[in-house]
C-alpha cells in the first residue's frame, strides 16, 4: 500500500513529527493515514493533476547533503514508491559518498567542477530523458536557480520539482528580485539599480532586458563609480552566486577591482551589482510554499511563482526597518528549521505541489491550519479560521570542512569517523560517513544538526550537548569547536547579536577553546613517536616475511620530538617503558604516563617580488607551490632560532671486520652516489675521499677472494640461465648466490647489475642498512613561537619514556581499534588522534584541538590546500610585500587569496590553471632578507611539576610494577641514559625488597581468594582463610612460614574426596590461581625469590642464545626458519637483543644482589646460570664472566657448607666424651 504520510501517532500530550527530533503537541488531529494502492490513485483522490507514475523515477541533480536529504524524506513513504536517480561523479564515488547508497539507480557524469555536472543544464536534461524519469528535483546550489532547467525539462516533458522557469528567473536572480520587491514597494537596500521600477498591471510582472542591464554592473570602473555613489562599506554581488560564493565586502575604493574580479572569477559570467552593506542588522529568512492555484503571498503571486522558497530580509533593530534582500527560488537550506516549528515536510509538500495538489489538500497544510488532515474543503489562507504558530524554538548549526584558525580556509579530504548522537529534541544529518570524504569539487558543507526546545535557551543547550558529543576525524579541520565557542558566548545567549556579530570575533581573533598546550606537546609528541615506532615494527616484520633481513637497529622505544608553539621550540625525549607507559623528558624533568567551498584571498607572508610558478586555473593540493617571493628585506622575516648542539658523541657504527663486507659496503656507497644519493657538503667530499682509498685498498689485498672460479658458472649461459644453475646449487644458502654475483658485477664493471639482483625472490636475504630497528625517536614540535624537542622511548608494549630538557614522563599507550589512541598519565586519560599534515601536525585531545607546525621554508610558496590555481597577481620575477597578495586558487568551489609569508623575489613554477595537490609549490621567493624570518625558540622548560602517579600502597601491586618494568626491559624496552642506569638500579633494589618482605604472599593470597570466593568450594575456603589467618598473626616471627604445603594439601584431599572425574576437573579450573600461588612459594619466599630471578636470567637467555650461531645474518636466517609463520616473534627477539648493552646491566645487578643476599643456589637457577656461561660473544662477556665468578663463589661456599656438615658429627662425640668425662 501506499500511505500518504507517516503512520499512527502515539498517546499522550506530545508526538513524534515529520522533522525527526522535535515534539508537537497532541491537540492535532489523531486520526488513521489514509492508505492508497498507487501514486496515481493518490493523486487522484487528492486532486492532482501530474501523477508520478508506471516508473516512478526522480533525478536528483545534486550531489551535496540534500540528496540525502531529499532521499531520506520522501523514503518515508511506502519503500521505493519513488525511485530516486542520482548523478555521480568519479570523485562521489572515490569519496564513498553516502547519497550513493541511498539511491535507486546512479547514472555517471563527467567529474571535474559543477559545469561539467550539477550545474551542467543539458547533460540534466539528457539524463532525464535518457533514463525516462518523470521529475527533476535540484535541492540547493549547482543549477537549482537556473532558470534554464525548468525550461528545458518543461520542453523534454519532465516535471521539475520547483518553479517555472520565468518565476524562477524574476524572483531567483538577485538583481531582478530586487526590481520586483521595489515594484511591489517593498523595501530595498541602496544598491546600483535603487530607481528601476517595473511596469505591472495586475497580472505577472515582467522585467525587460534593457531594465535588468540598468541594475547592472559590467566593469570594476563602472561599479567603483556605483559604489562612491552609493557610500562605503558596499557589497559587491553575483546575480547568480549564493551561498557565500560570489560576494565580496568592499571597506575602501583601493580593494574594489581585486574584489570585483574575484566575485567574476567565482561565478563566471553572472551580471554583478553593488549594494550598500547593512551594518548591525538582524539577517531574517521566510520560508515560501505556493501551489500552482495561485495560494502564494502577494510578492510570489506578482510572477505566478509555484513550489518552494526563501525571502530573504535585512532588520535595522535601532530603526525597526525591514529591507528586502534577495529571494532563493528554491527549498530554504535552513528549512528543517521550518519543518520542525511547523511540522511540515517541505520535500514531500513539494512534491505533492509538483504533482498538481493544491496546497489545502496537503496532509501536513491542513493539520497545520487546523483542519482534518483527509478532508476536502478549502482553506482560506489569507483569512483562516486557525493561525499557524510555531511550537518551540529551533537553532541550525553547518558542519564545514572549514578551519577557523587560518580565516575558515575550506579544506578536502577523507572520513575517518564520524559519530552523531541522535535525540529527541536534536537531529542531524551528514553527507559523508566513516570511510568516506569530501573531493576538491565538493561543497563545504556536509553536515546539519538542528536543535529543539521549548524556549531558545534549551534548544541552545541541547545543541551545545549535541555538538560536544559529535565527533568526527578526517584529514580536515570542522568548525564544530568553534560552533561550541559562539553557542556559549554571552552575546548569542542573550539573543544580542546582528550580522556584523560574527565579523567583530573573528577579527577580534577569538577562538574556540584549546586543549594545554603542554598537554598538547606530550600528546602530540607520543602520537608522533608511537607512530614512527610502530611503522619502524612494522617495515621489519614485512622485510622477514619477504625473507629480507634487516639490521636490529629500527626497533627502538625512542623517539626525540620538537614541537614548535607560539615562537617557543620544544625538544623532549620519550621513551615508550611499558606496554602501555611512556617516560617523557624535557630541560631535566620527566612525566610518567599510561597510553591506553569558499573563495580565500592568500596573503604575502612578507613584502618581495614575485614569480609564479603556476598560473589562474591550475588545481591545487595542499601545500603546492604556487610561486617564490624574493623578499625585500629577508633580515625582516621571523624564524624559529637553529638548535646550537650537536649530537652526542657516540661511536659510528664500524664496517664488517671481514673484508668482503667491507669490500660490499665500500661499492654500496660509491654506487649509491653514482645513483644520485650524494651526502651534502661539507660531509661529501671526505667521505669519498675515504671509501675510494679503502675501496681501493680491498681491490689489491690478495686476501680479497673474489670467487673467479665460481664466476666461471656466469660464462656458461645467459645471465638468468646462470642464475638459475647458481640458485640450484646453493638450494639453502641463497647469501653465496647474492655474493657471487656481487663478484662478478665487480670484475665485469657493471654497476648496475646489483639494481637487478635486488629484484629476484630467490635473492631475499639482503642486509638492510642498520640504524632501522629502534625504540628512540626524536620528535620536534613548534607552537606559538617555541620550538619543542623531545626523546620518546618506548619502554614497554604499551608503555612510553618522554623526555624534555632534563625531565621526564611516563605514559600508558593503549590503540583504538577506531585508530585513535589513549593515554593515561598523572591519574588521567586522554583519547588522542593524530593528523600528520604537509605543514603541521593537527592533535585532537578529547574533543579539542591544538595544531603544532612543522619547520617552515618562506622561500617555498605551497598551496595550502588542493584545488587550481586560477590566476596569479605578480609578474614572473615581480616583487611582493609581506602579507601582499600573491595569486588566487579555487579550493572547493571557492576563490582563496595567497598572502606572501615574506618580502621577496617571486620565481613561479606553475603557470594558471594548474591542478595543485596540497602542498605543491607554486612558486619560490628569494627572500629580500633572509635574516627577518622569525625563527621558533627552543622551549628550555620543564614538564609541570604535577606528582606523578604514586604506585599502590599495597606491596603486591608494587611488586607487579617493578616486574613488569624488568621484563620489559629484557624483552628490549630499555631508557636512555642517564635514565636507564639509575632507574634500573632502583627497580632492581625494591623488586629483590618485595620478594624478601613476608607480607607479599598473605597480599596475594588475599587478591586470590577475594577473586575466587563464591566460585570455589566454602569448605575449602575457610580452611585456607583460617590458615591465611594464622599467618598473618605470627607474620613478624622469624619462625613464621606461608603455609604452601598445609593449602596444598587442604586442595589434595577435598580433589581425593569428589568421586566424579569432571567434578574434579570443574574444582581444579576454580582453584587454579591458588594452586599456582601455592607452587610459587613452595620453597618458601627465599625459594620465591631465587625462582623470580631465574625467570629473570631465564628470559634473558632465551633471547641471546640466539646470536651465538655465527654472524648475525646466519642467527636470524635462523630465526627465520624456527618461526615461519610467525615473524613479529622474530622481529621481538632481535629487538630485544638489540638492547643487549643495557639488559647486561639488569642481569649483572640481578646476579651481585644474589651473590650478596643468598648463600644457596637452586638447581633450576643453577643450571641457567651455567647457560649464561656459555654465551662466548663479546657483548655478552660480561654477563659471562659475572656467571663464573657467581658459581665459583657459591661452590666454594656449597663446599664449606660439605665440610662442615661432615665435621659436625666429630665435633658432637668429641662433646660427648667430654661431658662424660
Amino acid at each position: 500500500m501506499y500511505p500518504a504520510m507517516n503512520g499512527l501517532y502515539s498517546e499522550g500530550p506530545y508526538r513524534p513529527s515529520m522533522s525527526q527530533g522535535t515534539v508537537v503537541h497532541s491537540h492535532r488531529f489523531q486520526e488513521k493515514d489514509f492508505t492508497v494502492a498507487t501514486p496515481e490513485e493518490f493523486v487522484r483522490r487528492f486532486q492532482g493533476t501530474k501523477p508520478i507514475n508506471k516508473v516512478n523515477k526522480i533525478i536528483v541533480a545534486n550531489n551535496n547533503k540534500c540528496t540525502y536529504k531529499i532521499e531520506n524524506h520522501i523514503g518515508t513513504w511506502q519503500d521505493r514508491a519513488v525511485r530516486f536517480v542520482v548523478m555521480v561523479t568519479p570523485e562521489d564515488l572515490k569519496a564513498n559518498a553516502e547519497y550513493i547508497k541511498m539511491a535507486d539507480h546512479y547514472v555517471p557524469v563527467p567529474g571535474g567542477s559543477n559545469n561539467n555536472n550539477y550545474a551542467n543544464v543539458e547533460l540534466i536534461v539528457d539524463i532525464a530523458v535518457r533514463t525516462q524519469v518523470q521529475a527533476v528535483w535540484a535541492g540547493w546550489g549547482h543549477a537549482s536557480e537556473n532558470p534554464k532547467l525548468p525550461e528545458l525539462l518543461h520542453r523534454a516533458g519532465v516535471v521539475f520539482i520547483g518553479p517555472p522557469e520565468k518565476a524562477m528567473w524574476a524572483l531567483g536572480d538577485k538583481i531582478a528580485s530586487s526590481i520586483v520587491a521595489q515594484t511591489a514597494d517593498i523595501p530595498t537596500l541602496p544598491w546600483s539599480g535603487s530607481d528601476l521600477k517595473a511596469q505591472y498591471n495586475s497580472k505577472k510582472i515582467k522585467i525587460s532586458s534593457e531594465l535588468f542591464g540598468k541594475g547592472c554592473v559590467s566593469t570594476p570602473e563602472q561599479g567603483l563609480q556605483a559604489a562612491n555613489k552609493i557610500g562605503f562599506p558596499v557589497m559587491i554581488k553575483a546575480s547568480e552566486g549564493g551561498g557565500g560564493k560570489g560576494i565580496r565586502k568592499v571597506e575602501n575604493p583601493d580593494d574594489f577591482g581585486n574584489m570585483f574580479r574575484q566575485v567574476q572569477a567565482e561565478v563566471p559570467g553572472s551580471p554583478i551589482f553593488v549594494m550598500k552593506l547593512a551594518k548591525s542588522a538582524r539577517h531574517l529568512e521566510v520560508q515560501l510554499l505556493a501551489d500552482q492555484y495561485g495560494a502564494a503571498v502577494r510578492l510570489a503571486k506578482m510572477v505566478g511563482y509555484v513550489s518552494a522558497g526563501t525571502v530573504e530580509y535585512l532588520y535595522e533593530q535601532a530603526t525597526g526597518a525591514y529591507y528586502f534582500l534577495e529571494l532563493n527560488p528554491r527549498l530554504q537550506v535552513e528549512h528543517p528549521c521550518t519543518e520542525m516549528v511547523a511540522d511540515v515536510n517541505l520535500p514531500a509538500a513539494q512534491l505533492q505541489i509538483a504533482m498538481g495538489l493544491p496546497l489545502y489538500q496537503i496532509k501536513d497544510i491542513r493539520l497545520l491550519y487546523g483542519e482534518s488532515p483527509w478532508g476536502m474543503s478549502q482553506i482560506n489562507f489569507d483569512e483562516p479560521k486557525q493561525r499557524p504558530s510555531p511550537w518551540g524554538h529551533v537553532i541550525a548549526a553547518r558542519i564545514t570542512s572549514e578551519n577557523p584558525d587560518e580565516g575558515f580556509k575550506p579544506s578536502s579530504g577523507t572520513v575517518q569517523e564520524l559519530n552523531f548522537r541522535s535525540s529527541k529534541n536534536v537531529w542531524g544529518y551528514f553527507s559523508v560517513a566513516a570511510s568516506g570524504g569530501l573531493h576538491e569539487f565538493a561543497d563545504s558543507q556536509f553536515g546539519h544538526c538542528f536543535s529543539w526546545g521549548e524556549t531558545r535557551e534549551q534548544a541552545r543547550e541541547n545543541l551545545v550537548i549535541a555538538l560536544k558529543e559529535l565527533s568526527i576525524r578526517g584529514d580536515f579541520r570542522t568548525t564544530v569547536e568553534y560552533l561550541i565557542t559562539l553557542l556559549e558566548t554571552p552575546a548569542f545567549q542573550e539573543n544580542y547579536i546582528d550580522t556584523s556579530w560574527l565579523d567583530a570575533l573573528i577579527a577580534e581573533r577569538v577562538q574556540s577553546e584549546k586543549p594545554d598546550v603542554m598537554l598538547g606537546v606530550i600528546c602530540g609528541s607520543i602520537l608522533i613517536a608511537d607512530s614512527i615506532i610502530t611503522t619502524h615494527f612494522q617495515e621489519f616484520k614485512s622485510a622477514l616475511e619477504k625473507g629480507q633481513i634487516q639490521a636490529s637497529g629500527q626497533l627502538s622505544n625512542c623517539v626525540e620530538v620538537e614541537l614548535i608553539h607560539s615562537g617557543h621550540k620544544y625538544r623532549l625525549h620519550a621513551t615508550k617503558s611499558g606496554p602501555t607507559s611512556y617516560f617523557l623528558a624535557m630541560n631535566g624533568s620527566f612525566k610518567e604516563l599510561e597510553v591506553m567551498k569558499m573563495v580565500m584571498t592568500l596573503m604575502a607572508p612578507e613584502a618581495g617580488k614575485v614569480t609564479w610558478t603556476l598560473r589562474p586555473g591550475a588545481v591545487l593540493d595542499m601545500g603546492a607551490l604556487i610561486g617564490t617571493l624574493e623578499l625585500d628585506d629577508p633580515s625582516l622575516v621571523t624564524t624559529a632560532q637553529p638548535y646550537k648542539g650537536q649530537f652526542p658523541l657516540e661511536d659510528n657504527p664500524q664496517l664488517s671486520e671481514k673484508l668482503n663486507h667491507a669490500h660490499n659496503k665500500y661499492r654500496a656507497i660509491l654506487e649509491n652516489t653514482l645513483s644520485g644519493y650524494c651526502l651534502p657538503e661539507p660531509y661529501n667530499t671526505p667521505r669519498l675521499r675515504e671509501v675510494v682509498e679503502k675501496f681501493m685498498q680491498s681491490l689489491r689485498d690478495p686476501s680479497l677472494p673474489l670467487l673467479e672460479l665460481q664466476e666461471l658458472y656466469i660464462y656458461e649461459g645467459s645471465y638468468d640461465k646462470c642464475v638459475m644453475a647458481l640458485r640450484d646449487r646453493y638450494k639453502d644458502d641463497m647469501q653465496a648466490v647474492a655474493n657471487i654475483i656481487f663478484s662478478h658485477n665487480q670484475v665485469a664493471k657493471k654497476n648496475l647489475l646489483a639494481l637487478r639482483i635486488i629484484q629476484f625472490d630467490y635473492l631475499r636475504g639482503q642486509i638492510q642498512a642498520s640504524g632501522q630497528l629502534s625504540n628512540c625517536v626524536e620528535v620536534e614540535l613548534i607552537h606559538s613561537g617555541h620550538k619543542y624537542r623531545l626523546h620518546a622511548t618506548k619502554s614497554g608494549p604499551t608503555s612510553y619514556f618522554l623526555a624534555m630538557n632534563g625531565s621526564f614522563k611516563e605514559l600508558e599507550v593503549h590503540k583504538l581499534t577506531d585508530g585513535g589512541t589513549l593515554l593515561s598519565m598523572d591519574g588521567a586519560s586522554y583519547t588522542t588522534y593524530l593528523k600528520d599534515e604537509v605543514d603541521k601536525y593537527r592533535i585532537v585531545i578529547g574533543n579539542q584541538t591544538v595544531v603544532f607546525e612543522k619547520e617552515k621554508d618562506p622561500s617555498k610558496l605551497r598551496a595550502p590546500s588542493a584545488g587550481k590555481l586560477i590566476n596569479t597577481l605578480v609578474e614572473d620575477g615581480g616583487h611582493v610585500d609581506k602579507g601582499q597578495p600573491y595569486a588566487e586558487i579555487e579550493v572547493m568551489k571557492m576563490v582563496m587569496t595567497l598572502m606572501a609569508p615574506e618580502a621577496g623575489k617571486v620565481t613561479w613554477t606553475l603557470r594558471p590553471g594548474a591542478v595543485l595537490d596540497m602542498g605543491a609549490l607554486i612558486g619560490t621567493l628569494e627572500l629580500d632578507d633572509p635574516s627577518l624570518v622569525t625563527t621558533a625558540q627552543p622551549y628550555k622548560g620543564q614538564f609541570p611539576l604535577e606528582d606523578n602517579p604514586q604506585l599502590s600502597e599495597k606491596l603486591n601491586h608494587a611488586h607487579n610494577k617493578y616486574r613488569a618494568i624488568l621484563e620489559n626491559t629484557l624483552s628490549g624496552y630499555c631508557l636512555p641514559e642517564p635514565y636507564n642506569t639509575p632507574r634500573l638500579r632502583e627497580v632492581v633494589e625494591k623488586f629483590m625488597q618485595s620478594l624478601r618482605d613476608p607480607s607479599l604472599p598473605l597480599l596475594e593470597l588475599q587478591e586470590v581468594l577475594s577473586s575466587t570466593s563464591g566460585r570455589i568450594p566454602v569448605a575449602v575456603e575457610k580452611k585456607v582463610r583460617k590458615l591465611m589467618a594464622l599467618y598473618e598473626r605470627n607474620i613478624t616471627s622469624v619462625l613464621a612460614q606461608f603455609p604452601s604445603q598445609q593449602i596444598a594439601s587442604v586442595i589434595d584431599h577435598h580433589a581425593a574426596s569428589l568421586p566424579k572425574r569432571a567434578d574434579r576437573d570443574v574444582f581444579f579450573m576454580s582453584t587454579q590461581a591458588l594452586v599456582l600461588l601455592v607452587q610459587r612459594y613452595r620453597n618458601g619466599i627465599r625459594g620465591r625469590m631465587k625462582a623470580a630471578v631465574h625467570d629473570l636470567l631465564k628470559q634473558y637467555y632465551q633471547v641471546e642464545s640466539n646470536f651465538q650461531l655465527g654472524s648475525y645474518d646466519k642467527c636470524v636466517m635462523a630465526l627465520r626458519d624456527r618461526y615461519k609463520d610467525d615473524m613479529q616473534a622474530v622481529a621481538n627477539i632481535i629487538f630485544s637483543h638489540n638492547q643487549v648493552a643495557k639488559k647486561n646491566l639488569l642481569v649483572t645487578l640481578l646476579i651481585d644482589h644474589l651473590w650478596s643476599n643468598e648463600p644457596g643456589l637452586t638447581d633450576e637457577l643453577a643450571a641457567t646460570l651455567n647457560e649464561l656461561t656459555s654465551l662466548h660473544r663479546a657483548e655478552h662477556s660480561r654477563v659471562a664472566l659475572r656467571e663464573r665468578q657467581a658459581l665459583t663463589w657459591y661452590m666454594h661456599v656449597h663446599i664449606c657448607i660439605i665440610v662442615a656438615n661432615r665435621m659436625m658429627p666429630m665435633y658432637t662425640l668429641n662433646t660427648s666424651c667430654i661431658v662424660s668425662t
